[in-house]
Order: structure tokens, then sequence, then C-alpha cells
């Protein structure tokens, strides 16, 4: 398109050479507006960055004929009218250029906020997981009591987890509030899966602390019970023993 301006402007034809220009920034003014979505995932945003620099590297090739169009001679007065609305939108291009510039600076720190926190629940989810696998409990009373004292320490660390699922959460809503349409379904993704996978693994640390408590109430109910069992046959043993030492009636129908 640039070739075919300057193939038009060096043949004199200024006027066709200009209303191709302002053509091309008007679809450039379209694509640099503000409101167009450009926040998303950290590959999504890279995508944008780079397609950006393509951009600004094209806008910068047009400035030599912009130029050439300003300093021309003689020029009538629709060709004038042009070059004023040239003038205008030009730096109008130019300004938004910038302005998408800086909107993408921010959109890579937000995906990166998002990647790190996401990489950190990915990295600890799988202990967590491990560590919740279903196990056969021990019958030992200080077995389970080591367990429980185990399970408390990981629930700590479990929860000490929670303030990455919220900013996970929280960065993902603000990227989806204007997120560019080829990133919605990887951020709705990311914050699916790993939502689900939290919940999950605090389910499951919840049915193993009540396993675990339960565990411990059945063996000492158990306990109490042989211990009970223990003292009546104790006290039974006793009382044989004491119905032992009596002499027996001679009369048998005492008995």
């Amino acid at each position: 398109q640039n070739k075919l301006d300057e193939a038009l402007l060096s043949s004199g034809r200024i006027s066709d050479a200009l209303q191709s220009l302002l053509e091309w920034l008007s679809k450039a003014e379209a694509y640099l507006a503000e409101d167009q979505p450009i926040l998303g995932d950290l590959d999504t945003v890279n995508i944008l960055i780079e397609q950006h620099k393509a951009f600004q590297q094209e806008l910068d090739s047009r400035q030599g004929m912009v130029a050439a169009m300003r300093s021309a001679p003689g020029v009538d007065h629709n060709v004038a009218n042009q070059l004023d609305e040239l003038n205008h939108i030009w730096e109008k291009v130019g300004q938004l250029s910038d302005v998408r510039e800086s909107r993408l600076h921010d959109a890579l720190k937000l995906a990166e906020d998002v990647n790190e926190a996401v990489q950190v629940v990915r990295e600890w989810l799988p202990h967590a997981e491990s560590e919740l696998k279903f196990r056969p409990l021990p019958e030992d009373e200080e077995a389970i009591v080591h367990l429980i004292d185990h399970h408390e320490g990981f629930q700590e660390d479990l929860r000490a987890q929670q303030s990455n699922i919220e900013r996970i959460k929280y960065l993902a809503d603000e990227i989806l509030q204007a997120c560019h349409p080829n990133a919605v379904r990887f951020v709705k993704y990311y914050l699916t899966i790993t939502q689900t996978r939290w919940e999950q693994a605090l389910n499951r640390s919840g049915q193993r602390a009540q396993r675990l408590q339960e565990a411990l109430g059945n063996l000492r109910g158990n306990a109490a019970l042989i211990e009970e069992l223990l003292a009546w046959l104790m006290e039974a043993q006793t009382l044989l023993a004491t119905k032992e030492k009596d002499p027996i009636p001679e009369d048998l129908t005492v008995v």
C-alpha cells in the first residue's frame, strides 16, 4: 500500500495519493480506538504487542511520504483540504498509537501478574492432591494423633493459599471486563480449572479431618469400652474369689 501511494505521488497524482493515505489512516484510527479490548492471557497480549510493533513500523515508514505531501507546491483548494484532514488524522493516529502502546504495557503487567499467581497455585496443588490421597488409617491412637497434628499443619498451608486463589479470581475478572476475543476462553479456562482444583482440595481436606477425628473417637471409644469390660471382669473375678472362700453349707437347700 505504501509503495502504491509513493508511486501515485511521484507520478503527480497527489490527490489520489492523499486519498489512499487518508483511507489507510482511517482504518488505523479504528484499529487504535481506545475501546478496543486488549486484555488477555500472557500469550495473547504478547501477540498483540508484536502486532502493534509491526503497525508502528508501518506508521513510521509513511512519515517521509506525509512530509512530501505537506511540502507539495501549488496544490489546489481540494488538495489543500485533504492536507488539512491529513494533518489532523496523522497527529491523532500518532497519539492513539502511543496510547495503545501504554495500554498494552499495562495489559502485559496484568497478564504477568495472573500468570505468576496461577503458577504458584499450580505448583502447590499437586503436593496438596498427593497429600490428600486416600490411605488406610492406622489402628493405633498415638499414630492417629500424629496424623491429626500433621493434617492441621497441612490445613494451615492450605489456608495460606487462599489469598492467591482470591487474587487469581480478582485479576481474571478484571481481564474479562475488557478481554480480547481470542483470549476469553483461555482466561476462563485458567480461572475455572484453578477454582475447581482448589475447591476439591478444600473438600477433601475437610473430609480427611473428619475421618481422622472419627477414627480417633472410635479408637478412644473402643478403649473406654475395653477398660470398662476389664474393670467388670476384675470385679467379677474378685467376687468369685470371695465366694470361693465361703464355706459350703451342709444343708443343700440353703444353696
